[in-house]
């Protein structure tokens, strides 16, 4: 009988632990290195991006021609003698051992001396022709290289770019619309109640394919800086902004088995995404101001639904002179994209 129960609860619970099939860390640690162009630096911030990528790097000899530079362990006096010799691209600013003050500080060195920032990391890079990229965000507290650099959401990563070599809105949507940035087509992956809440997969399958949002976010800043979407000669350039967003929504909306649907991504996004088709609906052609009101439609109130927050900036008043004006906007087919 105890045998049996054994036996029973073996059964029972091996479909929960079996990850023969789970591959998700390795796909995810993939994607972040193939985002990555030949002979480059990815400069990697945090446990489960370090971990993977560094893992299929310098253990499996995957895209052997990228670096993976860990933002946290530069700080550490033993990383340059450590991995020095194993770097085939990314340069130590003036000989440097150590890494920013600040850091070694919050790590009990602050009597230790240090050399450079990431200001001088980047100025190494570009001036030597190095493509230099950062994943998922840069180490808090080092803020000096907003003076000279931006970064730019490209795939999975974030490109360092000089502000000497800025891109205009136009053609930062033609190098968005190159990528997919989702780090696996199978959206399966991204239902995170496939692993254990703890996991380090339920918080991959949590965030996958959020930054497929960053790039139409991206340009929607650009192109409202100093009020530019209210300009009728971009007004083609807000729509091609919102093929972005209707790109990143329609990858990252999974219809279940019974046909309801299921967004893998946080609710800000779909708040952002009504705000840009706004700016359409208020400076556009007013012919086609329906369209888009019906986009409006759609994203706010499901950004209400998923957050029932109460409305802070005006936007349910929006929606009702909408009602008011289209009380059929969700259900007549003339007003399709």
């Amino acid at each position: 009988a105890v045998v049996s129960t054994q036996s029973t609860g073996i059964h029972s619970n091996y479909t929960i632990c079996d990850m023969s099939n789970n591959y998700i860390m390795r796909d995810y640690g993939r994607k972040l290195l193939d985002s990555a162009p030949k002979n480059s630096v990815v400069m990697v911030e945090g446990d489960m991006p370090s971990l993977t990528s560094r893992y299929l790097r310098y253990c499996e000899f995957y895209r052997e021609d990228v670096d993976i530079v860990d933002q946290e362990l530069i700080g550490f006096a033993w990383y340059k003698p450590m991995h020095k010799h194993i770097f085939k691209h990314y340069i130590f600013p003036y000989d440097g051992d150590l890494y920013y003050k600040k850091l070694l500080a919050r790590k009990g060195g602050a009597n230790v001396p240090y050399t450079y920032d990431f200001h001088a990391v980047f100025d190494a890079h570009v001036q030597s022709g190095i493509p230099i990229y950062i994943y998922p965000f840069m180490k808090h507290g080092d803020e000096r290289y907003k003076e000279s650099y931006d970064l730019l959401p490209v795939n999975m990563l974030y490109k360092v770019q000089h502000k000497k070599q800025a891109l205009t809105v136009e053609e930062f949507l033609d190098l968005a619309f190159e990528h997919d940035y989702n780090f696996n087509e199978n959206m399966d992956y991204c239902n995170g109640g496939l692993y254990p809440e703890r996991s380090w997969e339920n918080v991959i399958a949590e965030s996958c394919g959020h930054t497929a949002f960053f790039p139409p976010e991206h340009a929607h800043r650009l192109i409202t800086e100093n009020n530019a979407h209210t300009l009728k000669e971009n007004q083609a350039t807000l729509r091609r902004i919102l093929k972005l967003y209707k790109r990143a929504y329609d990858a990252l909306t999974v219809t279940l088995p019974d046909g309801t649907e299921e967004l893998m991504f946080s609710a800000g996004h779909n708040k952002n995404y009504g705000v840009l088709a706004y700016l359409i609906y208020s400076y556009g052609p007013k012919e086609d101001a329906p369209k888009y009101a019906r986009i409006i439609v759609q994203q706010w109130e499901t950004y209400f639904n998923r957050t029932g927050e109460v409305d802070q900036d005006g936007l349910k008043g929006v929606l009702k002179s909408i009602h008011d004006r289209y009380p059929d906007i969700l259900t007549n087919p003339k007003y399709d994209m």
